[in-house]
């Protein structure tokens, strides 16, 4: 059984400019079958499953598909890194970090299969970052990758520029809520 992704507390954050309205009940099927005539279909339980996600956790879903896309990974992907931890799974998390989530039951196999636990878990993460964590938006979801300044950084740009690629996806599929999180807005 797959444990539940840890509790994340109460956290009112307009979610920007894709709230999707549809509850999550209905909405799966809905955007599956969208994204079969869209999306290739290697792509599309990432989609699915990251706009899911988004919404549950109220964060923006273009930033959590950009955070997917750059991320890259598969599941049952294991990806060896320099300093000898890997990196799993769809959403690519570092063996060091669900080393810390442990103590919620969570472990490498349920984050390397496939469904949408990855996603859920990464979107609980980016709200973290966005809640907890200083500076702009696109600094605190870049966070997901790394807090040092020059990794940060280089995640960052390359996060703006996937996020608008989505943005505008979303927008063509989407009734978008248009209000936009200008790039150097501070969430308290």
């Amino acid at each position: 059984m797959t444990p539940a992704v840890p509790e994340y507390g109460y956290f009112h954050f307009d979610p920007g400019r894709w709230k999707i309205d549809d509850t999550i009940d209905d909405y799966p099927q809905q955007l599956a079958d969208l994204l079969m005539m869209d999306l290739p279909p290697d792509m599309q339980e990432r989609a699915v499953c990251s706009i899911i996600a988004a919404v549950k956790y109220e964060i923006p879903a273009n930033i959590l598909l950009a955070i997917a896309e750059k991320e890259g990974g598969k599941p049952g992907q294991w990806v060896q890194n320099k300093n000898g931890t890997h990196d799993v799974g769809a959403m690519q998390f570092n063996t060091a970090y669900l080393q810390d989530l442990s103590k919620y039951g969570i472990t490498t196999d349920h984050v390397a299969q496939s469904g949408c636990y990855a996603y859920d878990l990464a979107s609980w993460r980016v709200r973290q970052h966005i809640k907890n964590d200083k500076g702009d938006i696109w600094t605190k979801a870049a966070n997901y990758h790394s807090r040092t300044p020059e990794y940060n950084a280089k995640y960052r740009a390359d996060l703006i520029a996937k996020a608008s690629k989505w943005a505008d996806w979303l927008e063509a599929h989407f009734q978008p809520n248009h209000k936009k999180i200008p790039e150097n807005k501070v969430i308290d």
